[in-house]
């Protein structure tokens, strides 16, 4: 069978995906292929990879024989370099069975029709045949990366069975990857090489066949000789000790958890008495004058001492510990002597890391803490590091004018490490203070001693804190000191001098927030807040962005996470607290320049918002005397940075809770039409969530006006139907969740239940609730909601809507209010047979036209006070028709899928043919300057013009707005949808039917397959190829864009 006649050939489930993949491959052989997506080869690995479906779909033999046949044509030069990296991957996914690599070894090279294989009938010499051949032969394949990454990946499926592994050490070509390690110019051929071979050693079980392995592995480094006249870091070396301790790391890796023995045969050769490792590593260390040398020398001396102390899991006695803690100091001594302040910072990040497995074994089943020493006092290794990694920060504390608070706090910090730590600190302070550009080295402790934010205990973190406190104490003296205190002062002001400090402020930021600590672990924190604003207010730091936006954060984080103790008692003023000149410090940082800080310090403002809601109402007055609920309505209507305005939203979204700040300042703001332009001019999604979030909270905790609430609600009905951001259209829905809940709760609800009595506002008095009474609420309920297009909504919603996100939340509130009507009788037991109809299937409702129009439906609502409709729609509400009518065509997902007939659009559908009410020109729509004819021939026009068109049309109109944000006055609104009414009793029909979570199964199912699916990409690669696929004869290929 042809591949042209693969549209004609009916197969089912696997099958066909075989033969689809067949089809690939054959196509992927032809000369005239050409990788025109770099991903789609990649996504076809992934698929294969997949053990669930990738084992069902690979036809061994076959690709096999294909892998053979991309050999012969790489090497006459037919195929490209990305088919012959498939073809090795794809041999990676099939070798990692071992059953598939002894079978591939024992079989015969079968004859596959339309593949030309080798000529060699036996398969057993495939695999060197393949890697020979292909990428160490061949002299264009030396120079391809890409083609060796693929060679070692593949290699290394061979290390995840005992075949595998023996077939490599037979034939030897672990020893083109380890030259490929040392001398091959790429980085990405030479991280692979390193895995293989840390991989090869780690996994194998008998000491006979690691150990020329690792003497292979070691020899460029023990075999150099050290003449002073030498250079000695030449890149065959550096290579060397770069996989040495690639090698060391990954054996901790092996550490069993329960009994911590390292499985890795490599501990047991490298700490071999006998072995001239760490002699070799030390004398070199000595000699050598390369940075890069020194840091590699060091590690793999570290790694060495820490690996012979646990690799037996079993736990010493504490002379034992000391003497390897000494030895690995005597290393930061030779560091030290040397000058490599960044190796001594980089080698305690290290320590701290690989202590831990010491710390595991020592400190089991005992509260007795891991001693460096023998003496009566013990000491803890990691505070011996943790005081080296801050001896630079002590150049900065013991430059300047003692004060007793430090002083106690640097005899703390001694008191914990012991006498030869005391001299490594000391000699290390020293050294840092011979060299230039201090700062440089201060910033670099800083960031190096965060990297262990995650693991420091909360003690080591005060330590940290307190260190960075008293630096950034000692910036903002000298910067408001005249004179030069410390030989500071004026150096303040240079630019560089802001490294250091955002470093200590992320440094600061990062410890509150990992380790929540507050006025009761550091008393130093009572003044984190007073010292940022001054910062924040020197002249000299102000005009630094990143320093500035660290200093807000701070902020922010410091009033989410501790207060003053005088706050903490709920004092009545603000004065003498450190919060006294905050909010006028916000003011004027919401009329920077610059975005970002203006974004920062609107995110400090919806922390105090917040908390000024719940836990300290005294911050409603520094707000309301700032002046800030102004300024933050303008920057969300008018700010030309988005983002901003997103923030400034949100901003008012936690102040609209506030009571008092909506009832002083925001409630005359008329925010309600102001986000309604938003919502419908806006072209940032970020603003338009932010926006209809903000309306949500409005009505939420605001008594909302009648008109106001049906704009909200016609605006609210086109979000949900027709916005492109999945967020806004939630949080719409959300919207009509609460006004569902009102409604409920108007007539009675309490919790989700319909109390036994209940005041009657119509009776003005207390009545029972029969079953009769309560559906004639419920009626009450549905007929209000069908008159905003509530229930138009959710069923257009969950039927049509293309996000998985959005029908999720509509199948909410679509079951939460079934739920409810089914309890009280008014929506019969579901038929779980009957399919879910859709609005193009939906019965006549000519019997129901007495709840077709708001007019016949005034009985009802004149019993309900609080009806969410009483004003009739009017032209001004609605908009102009003939300018925002909405051409774009919904496809029905259930007709996509039940029915052969092309779906119809929903704007072929007859809508009072359905139990819908449009509302149109008798309720007072206005269509000005255009006649009946005209109106016809613009919707005619539309409807006629091609999707492209419309597109191209609505791209080009994008063109002429100008530059900046534009108010919501002048915003041009995009179309907005007339106002459906889902007649109520329709609604209950449908619902009768509607299976909810079969559509969202379905919905989840069908995004599923067409986002990843195998076959759906192995028909794109076909489709590109013009070879038509099953059932694609007349169908569009861009469809699924």
């Amino acid at each position: 069978m042809s591949v042209q006649n693969l549209g004609d050939f009916k197969m089912d489930g696997n099958m066909m995906t075989k033969f689809k993949l067949k089809c690939v491959l054959l196509e992927l052989l032809k000369s005239d292929y050409k990788v025109t997506d770099d991903t789609i080869l990649e996504k076809l690995i992934s698929h294969l990879s997949d053990k669930a479906t990738g084992s069902q779909i690979i036809d061994v033999p076959l690709c096999v024989a294909w892998s053979r046949s991309v050999v012969l044509s790489w090497n006459q030069g037919q195929t490209s370099s990305s088919v012959v990296c498939f073809a090795l991957r794809l041999s990676a996914i099939i070798v990692e069975d071992e059953n598939n690599f002894i079978s591939i070894q024992k079989a015969v090279s079968p004859e596959i029709p339309g593949i030309e294989c080798l000529g060699h009938s036996n398969t057993t010499c495939v695999f060197l045949q393949l890697l020979r051949d292909v990428c160490l032969s061949t002299t264009k394949s030396a120079a391809n990366f890409s083609v060796k990454c693929a060679l070692v990946q593949f290699l290394s499926s061979l290390l995840k069975h005992s075949s595998g592994r023996q077939w490599l050490m037979n034939t030897g070509l672990w020893k083109e990857v380890h030259e490929m390690t040392l001398g091959d110019s790429s980085i990405y051929v030479v991280r692979e090489g390193r895995r293989f071979l840390s991989a090869l050693l780690n996994n194998m079980v008998s000491l006979q066949e690691a150990e020329p392995v690792l003497a292979c592995i070691l020899e460029p480094f023990l075999s150099m000789t050290l003449v002073p006249e030498l250079p000695l870091d030449t890149p065959r070396v550096i290579a060397s000790l770069y996989l040495i301790s690639d090698i060391l790391d990954s054996s901790f890796l092996t550490s069993d958890p329960k009994t911590n023995v390292i499985k890795s045969l490599v501990a047991q050769l490298v700490c071999n008495p006998t072995s001239t490792i760490i002699p070799k590593c030390l004398e070199v260390l000595k000699q050598t004058k390369s940075e890069e040398m020194e840091e590699l020398l060091a590690k793999i001396a570290v790694f060495m001492y820490i690996l012979d102390t646990v690799k037996d899991g079993q736990k010493h006695q504490p002379l034992e510990i000391k003497a390897i803690c000494i030895k690995i100091l005597d290393v930061f001594s030779e560091l030290i002597n040397k000058g490599s302040v960044e190796n001594v910072l980089k080698l305690c990040v290290l320590c701290h890391n690989q202590w831990a497995y010491v710390a595991r074994i020592q400190r089991k089943d005992e509260d007795t803490t891991c001693v460096l020493a023998g003496d009566a006092k013990q000491y803890r290794f990691e505070d011996q590091l943790l005081c080296l990694q801050l001896s630079p920060i002590f150049c900065c504390l013991l430059t300047v004018p003692s004060e007793n608070d430090k002083e106690l706090y640097l005899y703390k910090l001694f008191y914990k490490i012991c006498f030869e730590s005391q001299r490594l600190v000391f000699s290390f302070r020293n050294m840092v203070l011979k060299l230039e550009q201090l700062h440089i080295w201060l910033a670099m402790s800083a960031r190096y001693v965060m990297h262990l934010a995650h693991v420091l205990s909360l003690e080591r973190a005060v330590l940290v804190f307190q260190s960075f406190i008293y630096v950034l104490k000692h910036f903002v003296l000298c910067a408001e000191s005249e004179t030069k205190q410390g030989g500071w002062g004026g150096e303040f002001r240079q630019s560089h001098h802001s490294t250091l400090l955002v470093a200590i402020l992320d440094g600061l930021a990062n410890l509150v927030r990992t380790h929540r600590i507050t006025w009761r672990e550091s008393v130093e924190s009572l003044c984190l807040l007073t010292l940022a604003q001054e910062l924040l207010d020197n002249p000299a730091f102000s005009s630094k962005v990143g320093l500035v936006v660290q200093a807000l954060h701070l902020i922010q984080l410091c009033i989410e996470n501790f207060m003053p103790p005088n706050l903490a008692l709920l004092t009545n003023s603000l004065s003498g607290t450190s919060f006294d000149q905050l909010g006028t410090l916000i003011f004027k940082r919401l009329h920077d320049p610059h975005w970002e800080v203006r974004d920062s310090s609107l995110e400090v403002l919806i922390t105090l918002a917040t908390i000024s809601n719940s836990k300290y109402p005294l911050f409603q007055d520094l707000i309301l005397d700032n002046k800030l609920c102004e300024v933050v309505v303008h920057l969300a209507l008018n700010d030309a940075e988005s983002y901003v305005c997103a923030s400034a939203t949100k901003c008012l979204t936690a102040m609209v809770r506030v009571d008092r700040l909506w009832n002083e300042e925001l409630m005359d703001k008329d925010l309600v039409n102001k986000m309604i332009g938003l919502l419908n001019g806006e072209s940032e999604g970020v603003l338009r969530r932010e926006a209809s979030l903000l309306l949500c909270e409005v009505f939420k905790h605001r008594k909302v006006q009648s008109d106001l609430l049906h704009k909200m609600c016609i605006t609210m009905a086109n979000v949900v139907l027709s916005d492109l951001h999945w967020e806004v259209k939630v949080n719409a829905l959300n919207f009509w969740q609460l006004i569902i809940d009102h409604r409920m709760n108007d007539q009675g609800m309490i919790d989700g239940v319909f109390p036994q009595v209940t005041f009657s506002k119509e009776h003005r008095k207390i009545i029972n609730l029969t079953p009769a009474a309560i559906q004639e609420r419920l009626r009450k309920v549905l007929v209000e909601l069908s008159q905003n297009g509530c229930l138009h909504v959710l069923l257009e919603t969950i039927q049509k809507d293309e996000d998985l996100e959005v029908v999720k939340k509509a199948s909410q509130i679509i079951t939460s209010l079934s739920g409810v009507l089914e309890r009280h009788g008014l929506l019969e037991p579901k038929n779980v047979s009957a399919p879910s109809p859709t609005s193009s299937e939906a019965p006549p409702a000519s019997n129901l036209n007495h709840l077709s129009s708001p007019s016949n439906q005034s009985n009802y609502t004149s019993e309900s006070p609080n009806s969410l409709c009483e004003k009739d729609i009017t032209s001004t509400s609605i908009g102009d028709f003939n300018t925002n009518f909405d051409s774009a065509k919904s496809q029905d997902f259930n007709s996509f899928q039940n029915s052969d007939k092309p779906a119809k659009s929903i704007l072929d559908l007859d809508p009072q043919g359905m139990g819908f009410a449009v509302l149109d020109e008798e309720l007072g729509l206005d269509f000005p300057n255009m006649t009946p004819a005209d109106q016809d021939q613009v919707i005619d026009s539309i409807l006629n013009d091609r999707d492209i068109n419309l597109l191209a049309k609505v791209y080009l109109g994008t063109g002429t707005e100008l530059p900046g944000r534009q108010g919501p006055e002048t915003k041009i609104s995009k179309p907005i949808r007339p106002l459906v009414i889902l007649n109520s009793d329709e609604f209950l029909r449908q619902l009768v039917t509607l299976q909810v979570d079969e559509l969202v199964k379905e919905r989840t199912r069908w995004i599923k397959d067409t986002e990843g699916n195998l076959e759906t990409l192995l028909d794109d690669m076909l489709i590109a190829r013009a070879i038509p696929c099953e059932g694609e004869d007349d169908c569009n290929a861009m469809d699924c864009y």
